[in-house]
């Protein structure tokens, strides 16, 4: 079984400074950590790795340690990861239900003004309606 992963390194720090006069600071291992971690899943786990920030480098996908990554980027690449639905209760912290028939990447959720209904759409082409009772 292939399993999915999302390895992120990033070195690049531009608010992490001093001062506000200062220059930025920057780490320097976490991208070079994590393009290791990286190889070891695909070549030792099985695993379909996307990385974040990523560059094609010598030839290969590998973290790139110059490249920072927006809170979009982090968030597309999270959503990307997940094929299911999961909804919870905010006011209890309990999971209600997981939905997991798409095979690919849920793009949409939209609810039923009365909540009992759940549409979504996904990069599998398809679009499920879920009927919810919790």
């Amino acid at each position: 079984m292939i399993r999915d992963a999302l390895v992120v390194g990033v070195n690049r720090y531009p608010f992490l400074k001093d001062s506000p006069t200062n220059e930025a600071q920057h780490l320097t291992t976490p991208a070079f950590d994590a393009e290791a971690l990286a190889y070891l899943l695909e070549t030792h786990g099985n695993f379909t790795v996307r990385r974040l920030p990523e560059n094609l480098i010598d030839g290969t996908l590998q973290v790139d340690q110059n490249k920072s990554v927006t809170a979009g980027e982090l968030e597309d690449a999270i959503a990307q990861l997940f094929k299911t639905i999961r909804i919870w209760n905010l006011h209890s912290e309990k999971l209600l239900c997981v939905l997991t028939e798409h095979s690919d990447t849920v793009y949409s959720l939209a609810f039923s003004p009365d909540a009992q209904t759940l549409v979504s759409s996904s990069a599998d082409m398809t679009v499920k309606i879920w009927r919810l009772s919790f």
